[in-house]
């Protein structure tokens, strides 16, 4: 069923009604807000929060999903995998040595993946925010975490991504690319679960040689020798 917010005319691209009438309920029991909004033939759907948070894992869930899709699907992203070549050595996978013009090599958010990232921008805006927090306000804070390498990005060849995820590995900190323990000390950002605060403080020491001893082992005939 096509929302009421969105009319089509046609053919056409669909004609988007002003946004204090573009707000709408997802659900009475699930007090979200969904905004449409266009950019040349793309549409997303960006939800929105009432101030007093989430009602459920499931809503909470479904929203920091939409915030990850927002963002891999921006052309901010795009610029900062860019960046991420040019200037901190970003063509290369960290563990196998190969090029991207040779394989495939996709950025690795770790220590904290992607959705855990989009979480501390959600609950850090939850926290100051005085109305309807939108799916695009966090998107955009989560930009502004990436240009700032307050994220942590590890280059790694398609091939063996998956595996990595799979196998939740430790990864040296010398290949990690920006500073996601910053978010430790800033006060000006909310991490909502110690898992999280485990994580980054596992990671934080873990070393190359460590790696080569454990983890090495497990990506085997992958690894560079």
């Amino acid at each position: 069923m096509v929302s009421p917010a969105l009319r089509v005319v046609g053919s056409e691209r669909p004609e988007l009604m002003p946004v204090e009438e573009r707000i709408a309920p997802m659900k009475q029991e699930a007090p979200c807000y969904r905004v449409w909004s266009s950019s040349q033939v793309m549409f997303v759907t960006s939800y929105g929060l009432p101030i007093d948070g989430f009602i459920s894992e499931k809503q909470e869930s479904t929203y920091i999903k939409n915030i990850e899709r927002i963002f891999r699907a921006s052309k901010e992203y795009k610029q900062f995998v860019t960046m991420i070549r040019q200037e901190y050595d970003g063509e290369y996978c960290r563990i196998t040595n190969e090029h991207y013009m040779d394989v495939e090599v996709e950025l690795h958010h770790y220590p904290l993946t992607l959705y855990e990232i989009c979480l501390i921008a959600t609950h850090t805006l939850l926290k100051q925010k005085q109305n309807i927090l939108t799916t695009f306000d966090v998107a955009n804070l989560v930009c502004k975490m990436h240009f700032d390498l307050k994220v942590g990005i590890i280059p790694i060849a398609k091939t063996i991504h998956e595996k990595v995820h799979n196998q939740d590995l430790l990864l040296p900190r010398e290949w990690v690319i920006g500073d996601p323990w910053s978010l430790l000390e800033d006060q000006d950002f909310v991490i909502p679960e110690e898992f999280i605060i485990w994580k980054l403080k596992q990671a934080e020491n873990f070393t190359l040689q460590q790696f080569e001893q454990l983890c090495k082992p497990i990506l085997w005939p992958y690894v560079k020798q």
